[in-house]
């Protein structure tokens, strides 16, 4: 409804809308005072109530926490009026509802009860204030109905004590709302924010709390986040209504929080009367009540929720489940009714909502088309979208810019049609649309209807798209992409006639470095053997990352050895902690199947797992996982998938994610493997946001923004965005408004963030990590299907050659997906058995994570205090195996071509392999990784010493070329004096190339030697 108050804010219905405005003017002598009701209809009462419940007319509740909210509420008719324990969230500030007591409570409830005479007035018991004893349950609802004014009280939960609790408030002669499913309250049990009855035991849990608060005399029961067939099946089983919120549209009505329904964090609040000295800058009254004007018949034309605001989803195999258990429960017509709602919500495709929810904007002149476009991308599936799309057209003929919003609006439906399964038959239609009303197609448009319809081998049509484009159209960008198709189906001649277009001397669009990768690409992949992948250099391995790691290979050094040789400093592993691990062996020595003492178990682990893994390994990663967040947080064993490291588990999240083609955003500079994790077999593309070092690197909305907005208009659909934190190369975890701002940013624009968190356990200093669980949980509205975490043992523990990686979803399809691919990369059994029990042993985990962290910590102390006595710095980390040195100062010129220059020098010379800042796209020059946990400390003393005798001959020379220089200038200037009085005896030529030769390095400089 949020987006229902900006609609109304920006236009003016076309029907007109009596309100009755409370800040009239009183007599002369008074200057404050309260307005009398207006509204002569009597209260609401539970009797009026159950008979609409009984003709199935919709109920409408409405939060409330003052007076304002109360008479607004009163004034559009709604049904029951409850002042919510959310007052201590929406109005108090806190983050939780668990903070706000008794006493504030009952000045929320006095206030409601004086502006609002019509709705039934049910106060909510805050938390603390009824669990004790019954005795205190009822005292507590007493005094809200004779302190508060209430007419009825609401309290969560329904446990056996909550039961007894209702049933004994009740007995009082006390109207009790029971509240099931998501209840704030309990969110230290539940784990947070947490949509419920999303498996079968939750769901059939969810009704049947339900059917105890109704046999304990509840008049109702609210039902918070919680699939619609499972709200369904509670509706159907009571006698008594049902009030939803997040239960999708089969409950008796429906609840918002007034604050969510407005789209505002907070009220503003105006006085009871407008003093003459006051100047009004706003009606703010009027969109009010025409937002809860709208929000009640949309309720009570039972068109809202519709599917878009039903997230929570039951999977079909627990829909089965949950069906069986109601039968077993003889609630056969609760289940038909789960089913039959199930199937409703599958094939729901009606845009009546949303053409509602649009009226105001439609009737508007001067709204904006980039509304449209957000409208229609905001439908979430393309029956939505085209239905929205022929309703706008019907209905937008005074628009000022009716073409253009068109034009965007279709943009968005072709979108959506080219994610379908078989995308053929719509992409015709809507081209056809598009000719037959005369809309121009946008670029982005343009270049996704020739793609799409040469991946269908449909290249005539891509070609008629192309010919149909008038001349200004047909820029660089959508010619390569004619061109790149045209190549792809073998029309090398049809291909080069768009070329020679593009090369003509009055072309105002000439051929750019896309178009040459892409006739070379095609040009070298004509009539091979092998196939593309095979013969691809997108792996990403030409990188100077992967360079210094063949330079170590070639020449490794050893204290004995190979005094001399290249000491690897460019790879993040963690051997700082190994003799703890191996001392867990030698005193478990039964963990292995491979020892005496575990060569029972080996029969067992030695024959086929399937591949959903060892129930105890994914119960012990889970738990593991928890530990190593401070324990702040709950993950469920069931959602995680093994996968090969956390390589593999990064490709798996892309092939269950994307297509070939569509993009990701990454913050940068980023772990320079991405490119080759993520692209090279998924071809999906990296679009990089661009970070710099004024704000440690830290990515902003505004850069996410800006990333986002230059892939649309270049026709890239944006699938996600992925994140390090703790970051690769930065050594940086994110603070919580980071995160907020970032799962804020992907639910805004609904697309996925994916989560790598394998450097959890590494972080030693403030902030501490923040993992986006603890995130989510807090921010109860984000849809969950969105977030996806990656984790892996190979940094926390050290043990990447265990190849143990986890993909851990929050969206149910994407874990079956995951579960199914990793059998294309399983852990084996003999490691999962061994690694069950050792993350099984708490006592082991507690004290090896704390020391983790203390020995991070002692090495990177170590490590930047010997750089800082040469004068170099690091940006300040927290986190990692590694720092992000700063040579900035030792570059020639401040470029990447000088950072490689520099680069080599510190490879071949001083014989350390770091790896450069533009391996990580880092955005500017002289950032150089430095990994310092994968050596002993006396290799690392080694390498400060190479490093400190580099830096000191680096002065040196740049000392020495500084004297050269000053003693060139005196030298000039006896040489110009002396030449005054001189006749020239040399040719002019000969004289400027003695005089002003430039003086060269010294060939001892590190730098000219690269």
């Amino acid at each position: 409804m949020a987006a229902s108050l900006v609609r109304s804010c920006c236009s003016r219905a076309s029907r007109a809308i009596t309100t009755v405005r409370f800040m009239s003017n009183v007599p002369e002598d008074t200057v404050y005072g309260g307005p009398k009701p207006q509204n002569s209809n009597q209260r609401v009462t539970l009797t009026q109530l159950r008979q609409k419940h009984r003709k199935g007319e919709p109920i409408t509740m409405v939060t409330a926490y003052d007076y304002p909210s109360a008479v607004h509420i009163d004034t559009a008719g709604i049904d029951v009026c409850l002042v919510g324990d959310s007052a201590a969230m929406v109005v108090h500030g806190y983050d939780t509802t668990l903070p706000i007591s008794l006493e504030e409570m009952l000045v929320h409830c006095r206030a409601v009860a004086r502006g609002a005479k019509r709705p039934l007035l049910v106060g909510d018991l805050p938390f603390g204030t009824y669990e004790s004893s019954t005795n205190q349950a009822v005292d507590t609802a007493v005094r809200v109905l004779k302190e508060g004014g209430m007419d009825a009280i609401k309290l969560e939960g329904g446990s056996p004590s909550r039961i007894t609790a209702a049933k004994s408030i009740v007995e009082a002669g006390i109207a009790v709302m029971g509240h099931v499913g998501l209840t704030p309250q309990a969110i230290s049990v539940l784990g947070g924010f947490r949509p419920q009855g999303k498996n079968i035991a939750s769901a059939v849990k969810v009704v049947e709390t339900a059917m105890a608060l109704q046999e304990a005399g509840c008049f109702s029961v609210v039902l918070e986040c919680v699939p619609p067939p499972v709200a369904a099946a509670a509706t159907s089983a009571l006698n008594i209504p049902t009030i939803g919120i997040g239960a999708g549209p089969f409950c008796s009505g429906q609840v918002l929080v007034y604050h969510d329904l407005l789209g505002m964090m907070q009220h503003p609040h105006q006085a009871k009367v407008t003093p003459k000295f006051c100047k009004q800058y706003a009606q703010v009254g009027e969109v009010i009540n025409k937002a809860l004007l709208e929000y009640k018949e949309e309720v009570s034309k039972h068109l809202f929720p519709g599917p878009s605001h039903s997230p929570y989803k039951i999977s079909s195999s627990d829909l089965d489940g949950f069906l069986s258990e109601l039968q077993k429960l003889g609630l056969d017509k609760a289940a038909s009714d789960a089913a039959a709602s199930a199937e409703k919500m599958d094939h729901s495709d009606s845009p009546s909502s949303h053409e509602s929810l649009s009226a105001l904007v439609v009737s508007s002149s001067s709204a904006s088309p980039l509304v449209f476009s957000q409208i229609t991308r905001r439908l979430g599936s393309y029956s939505l979208a085209i239905s929205f799309f022929e309703y706008l057209d019907a209905k937008s003929q005074s628009l000022k810019r009716r073409e253009e919003s068109l034009s965007l609006a279709l943009q968005s439906v072709i979108e959506f049609a080219g994610s379908e399964p078989d995308p053929r038959d719509k992409l015709l239609r809507l081209y056809e649309i598009a000719k037959e009303k005369n809309i121009p197609l946008t670029v982005v448009a343009t270049n996704l209807l020739i793609r799409w319809f040469g991946r269908m081998g449909m290249v005539n049509q891509s070609v008629l798209v192309y010919e149909r484009l008038d001349s200004n159209m047909k820029n660089s960008q959508v010619r390569n992409v004619v061109v790149d198709v045209l190549l792809r189906n073998g029309l090398v001649d049809d291909a080069f006639k768009v070329l020679d277009e593009m090369l003509q001397k009055e072309s105002v669009f000439p051929p750019n470095r896309i178009t040459a990768d892409i006739v070379l690409h095609e040009g070298a992949c004509e009539n091979q053997l092998l196939s593309k992948l095979a013969l691809s250099d997108k792996h990403g391995e030409a990188s100077p990352y992967f360079h210094g790691w063949k330079a170590y290979d070639n020449n490794p050094f050893h204290p004995t050895h190979n005094p001399q040789g290249v000491i690897q400093m460019g790879l993040a592993e963690n051997q700082l902690c190994s003799d703890l691990i191996k001392e867990w062996i030698k005193e478990n020595p039964q963990a292995s199947i491979c020892t005496a003492e575990g060569i029972d178990s080996f029969s067992d682990i030695a024959v086929f797992q399937d591949y959903h893994g060892l129930k105890q390994f994914r119960q012990a990663i889970a738990t593991f996982m928890e530990r190593a967040r401070g324990g702040r947080v709950r993950f469920e064993a069931e959602r995680v998938v093994m996968s090969g490291g956390a390589t593999g588990a990064n490709e798996t999240i892309m092939f269950c994610l994307a297509d070939p083609g569509d993009a990701f955003l990454v913050p940068t500079p980023y772990y320079a493997a991405f490119d080759r994790d993520l692209r090279w077999r998924t071809g999906v593309r990296i679009i990089p946001v661009e970070c710099s070092s004024s704000n440690n690197f830290q990515v902003t909305k505004q850069a996410l923004e800006s990333a986002y907005l230059k892939a649309q208009e270049t026709g890239i659909k944006i699938k996600g965005l992925i994140i390090s934190n703790p970051s690769n190369p930065l050594g940086t975890s994110l603070d919580r408004e980071t995160l907020e701002s970032l799962v804020s940013f992907i639910n805004d624009k609904q697309i996925h963030l994916v989560c790598d968190e394998i450097y959890a356990a590494t972080v030693f200093a403030e902030p501490g990590f923040i993992s986006v669980a603890e995130i989510i949980q807090e921010m109860y509205y984000v849809n969950r299907d969105l977030i996806h975490i990656v984790y892996s043992l190979s940094k926390d523990m050290g043990l990447p050659g265990f190849r143990v990686g986890v993909v851990y979803s929050y969206n149910d399809v994407v874990v079956s997906c995951a579960r199914r691919m990793s059998s294309f990369g399983l852990v084996s059994s003999q490691t999962q058995s061994f690694l069950a029990a050792m993350l099984s042993d708490q006592s082991f985990v507690d004290n090896f994570l704390v020391e983790v962290s203390k020995r991070v910590a002692k090495r990177h102390h170590m490590f930047t205090e010997g750089l800082e006595e040469m004068g170099i710095s690091c940006l300040r980390s927290n986190a990692g195996l590694f720092v992000l040195m700063d040579l900035r100062h030792m570059l020639k010129d401040k470029t990447f071509d000088s950072e490689m220059a520099l680069w080599r020098v510190i490879i071949n010379k001083v014989k350390i392999n770091v790896s450069p800042g533009s391996s990580f796209h880092c955005s500017e020059p002289g950032w150089f990784r430095v990994c310092f946990a994968n050596m002993d400390e006396d290799t690392l003393q080694i390498a400060l010493e190479r490093i400190k005798d580099f830096v000191v001959g680096d002065r040196a020379n740049k000392n020495k070329n500084c004297n050269c220089i000053c003693n060139n200038k005196r030298e000039n200037k006896k040489r110009k004096s002396f030449q005054k009085n001189l006749k020239l005896s040399l040719s002019s030529m000969r004289y400027e190339e003695h005089v002003r030769s430039p003086k060269l390095m010294s060939p001892h400089s590190p730098l000219l030697r690269a």
